[in-house]
């Protein structure tokens, strides 16, 4: 039977997947997901609803949005802070949410009491899409012009005739004319505002539900992109990413549907991936997309071991061989040696740093890593009951696993050749 996850979202029962509506509002961080209230098999799309306070601490409320004639497939949450409804209180902000309406269209919902309820605006749909798959409608306001964006995946409103992402837009959120697409990207869009790591530029990027992304330029109108997409994600059990909506100091912080297998032993079923806080690094080879976990993360820690300085022997079998728990957030940086192999052993399975160049390796999948300046790799790896996430290379690698934790004790084991471990730490959750 699956262990329910100690630091992961999870719904109290029945089937979860994709998060939307992801908005913050006065203190809260709310997390609208997809939901089918009455089993675990996806058959019926509703909106659930949970709300933390620091990102980390969840409650599920009750199922926000019901599917009526049609089902309530993905879409975004964004403030009112313009106003534009006319129904911001002293006490309430209006929270809007876009919703696709699967085969019907584009429709917004609205709250004013703080997202206890939900009104359609309108009462209709505000872009049909007249029997064809359009979805996942993306709502932000865009300051300079004064009005709302949606992007959304169109293959009916996709006037290349290449499915992909068209933008609208609206100065009053009911009435929205066509600006422009952004051809080859699949479901789920999702477009921010990037900062430039080490630098004063900032670059948008879209973020696709298949987790491709592409950094470039955007004005109002136009998506201009200014290099490849970056496709690596895609072999993970990452899904249908989002980011929040007007989160505080500017900050840009993603969640992910965490994919995995349907256990029939247990009442609930699928898992968020932990959030993560996003930037860019200008490299040789154009922008990429780097993931670090949100800092809240410290709140979640109930004991440290650290380490620092020690020498690998090769075959030797050190560090934190005694650590007892189910659920831990462990970060190691070491010298890399051409030719050395370290093989990191965690509850979910070995973490291999191959000899041959700097990279990390597991269940099969590889990734390159980046080195700092004084060729040390830096990895992070949070470990729960059920699954696996790994950020290497500078923050630039970023493997998601879901992968059910085994009794099984900490390593750190060289091969090869001596290595130096800089510093490790390794914090239990639970």
């Amino acid at each position: 039977m699956t262990e329910r996850p100690i630091f992961h979202f999870t719904p109290r029962k029945n089937w979860m997947n994709d998060p939307n509506g992801l908005v913050y509002d006065n203190g809260t961080w709310h997390m609208f997901f997809q939901y089918d209230p009455v089993s675990k098999s996806s058959g019926r799309r509703a909106w659930g609803h949970a709300v933390s306070g620091d990102l980390v601490h969840w409650k599920e409320l009750g199922v926000a949005l019901m599917p009526g004639e049609y089902e309530m497939y993905s879409g975004s949450g964004a403030m009112d802070k313009p106003n534009t409804l006319g129904l911001n209180t002293p006490e309430h902000t209006a929270m809007l949410l876009a919703v696709s309406e699967y085969l019907n269209g584009m429709c917004i919902y609205y709250s004013t009491d703080g997202g206890n309820s939900f009104e359609k605006l309108g009462g209709r749909t505000l872009i049909p899409c007249a029997g064809a798959p359009d979805r996942d409608p993306k709502l932000f306001y865009w300051e300079e012009g004064r009005y709302w964006i949606m992007m959304f995946y169109a293959e009916l409103h996709a006037r290349s005739g290449i499915p992909g992402y068209v933008f609208y837009r609206s100065a009053n959120l009911t009435d929205w004319e066509y600006m422009s697409e952004a051809p080859s990207f699949y479901e789920c869009p999702d477009m921010r505002l990037l900062p430039v790591e080490g630098s004063e530029e900032k670059k948008w990027a879209i973020l696709a539900g298949n987790t491709d992304t592409q950094a470039g330029d955007f004005d109002g109108k136009t998506f201009t992109p200014c290099g490849e997409k970056d496709k690596s994600l895609r072999v993970y059990n990452n899904y249908a990413p989002q980011t929040w909506n007007g989160a505080p100091g500017g900050r840009v912080i993603q969640e992910n549907w965490l994919t995995g297998p349907v256990d029939p032993d247990t009442e609930w079923t699928q898992q968020m991936a932990f959030p993560v806080e996003l930037s860019l690094r200008k490299t040789e080879k154009g922008y990429k997309l780097l993931h670090r976990p949100v800092p809240e993360i410290e709140k979640l820690w109930k004991k440290t071991v650290t380490v620092t300085g020690a020498v690998l022997k090769p075959g030797e079998n050190t560090l934190f061989k005694n650590a007892a728990g189910k659920a831990f957030d462990l970060e190691y940086e070491y010298k890399y040696v051409p030719g050395a192999v370290l093989l990191v052993r965690t509850p979910c399975g070995v973490i291999e740093h191959p000899g041959f160049e700097p990279g990390v390796r597991y269940n099969n999948r590889w990734e390159t890593c980046r080195l700092t300046d004084d060729g040390t790799m830096k990895v992070r790896i949070l470990i729960d009951t059920n699954s696996i996430e790994i950020f290497g290379g500078m923050d630039e690698v970023y493997m998601c696993f879901t992968q059910k934790a085994a009794d099984a004790p900490f390593s750190f084991v060289s091969w090869g050749k001596e290595l130096s471990v800089t510093s490790a730490s390794l914090r239990v959750i639970g």
